[in-house]
């Protein structure tokens, strides 16, 4: 029997989360096409799962034609401290009253996901809780001056120089960087109906 063959397109540009989908061991090709990125949705996990949802259908109709059988992955990441969602600072001034409002507090880091095809779709998310120490002053101009803090939701990027005032991570790490690889291929797994397969037959249908 011939195995349906399927395209696995990364519908972000972010140099994280394709080095992170590398961990897949899966082949993929990335095509990226902007959004908005609003939504009416009020819940946090509802937020990110539109927004990634919403990023894998403009990327699915804009290359329908191009692929035979795509399977395009959406993503977005967002950090909540409590009711408030942070998304990413316009300037230095709000990357530091960002970073001092999570400072000697634990937030949450929420990652959506969408699998899209043909056929399907389904969406998911992860939730990591992340604990600062209190930021000392001089950390936090350090910090702010290598402008690692102006593309990243929250203000911070976990696996660079922030790590001098994180001082825990209660679940998955990769999350926080921007893609729950771990959870990924379940889901995967899953979208292709090979929950089961401890063998790796599944991965068979990538090219």
């Amino acid at each position: 029997m011939q195995i349906e063959k399927f395209q696995l397109i990364l519908g972000s540009q972010s140099p994280r989360r394709k080095e992170l989908l590398q961990y897949t061991y899966l082949p993929f090709q990335i095509e990226v096409f902007p959004i908005e990125e609003t939504s009416s949705k009020v819940d946090q996990a509802e937020v990110v799962m539109d927004l990634a949802e919403q990023k894998a259908q403009v990327v699915f109709d804009q290359i329908k034609e191009k692929y035979s059988n795509p399977i395009v992955l959406g993503a977005d990441t967002i950090v909540c401290l409590d009711e408030k969602i942070l998304g990413k600072p316009a300037d230095d001034k709000e990357a530091s009253e960002m970073l001092m409002s999570l400072s000697g507090r634990s937030h949450d880091v929420l990652t959506g996901i969408c699998l899209l095809s043909k056929k399907k779709k389904s969406c998911f998310y992860e939730k990591t809780k992340v604990t600062f120490e209190k930021i000392d002053h001089d950390l936090l101009a350090h910090y702010i001056s290598t402008q690692e803090s102006l593309d990243k939701a929250g203000a911070y990027g976990i696996q660079a120089y922030s790590l001098g005032f994180i001082k825990s991570v209660s679940g998955s790490y990769s999350n926080v960087v921007g893609l729950p690889v771990n959870l990924v291929i379940k889901k995967i797994k899953d979208f292709l109906e090979q929950s089961e397969d401890t063998e790796g037959r599944w991965r068979k249908y990538f090219e």
